[in-house]
């Protein structure tokens, strides 16, 4: 066996992953305006970081399926492809009805006050003395 067709398997499906991820990231580009609105906790990771994880993640993705489709066969190498691909899809469509769909439902339906109410950053509380 040459060693294309070795990684063949792992090259295919870490493409397809990635283009599946890279598809959510473009499609929901415009949701991200508001995300940067939220107010976000203090242990919650740079901005900058996000599509580096993310693309691991998917090369991580189609990494394993590559493995699962190498190590089986038949019956068992048709379910492992459609449940990566269920699990692929709906990967790559939770960001674009978050972000999309969830501005529509959450943001454009609520009154300025309560869109401003959710978007301000928590009042500070005085810290209660220790014990």
């Amino acid at each position: 066996m040459n060693k294309w067709k070795r990684i063949r398997p792992y090259v295919a499906f870490s493409a397809i992953a990635l283009a599946v991820g890279g598809a959510s990231s473009f499609a929901t580009r415009a949701g991200m305006a508001d995300f940067d609105l939220l107010t976000k906790p203090p242990a919650a990771p740079p901005d900058w970081l996000f599509p580096i994880a993310w693309t691991i993640l998917y090369l991580l993705m189609g990494i394993a399926m590559g493995l699962v489709w190498r190590s089986s066969t038949g019956r068992a190498r048709r379910e492992a492809t459609a449940l990566w691909s269920i699990q692929l899809a709906v990967n790559g469509l939770w960001p674009v009805l978050f972000f999309l769909l969830g501005k529509t439902l959450c943001v454009e339906h609520t009154t300025p006050e309560e869109y401003t109410r959710v978007m301000a950053p928590p009042p500070k509380t005085k810290e209660s003395p220790e014990r």
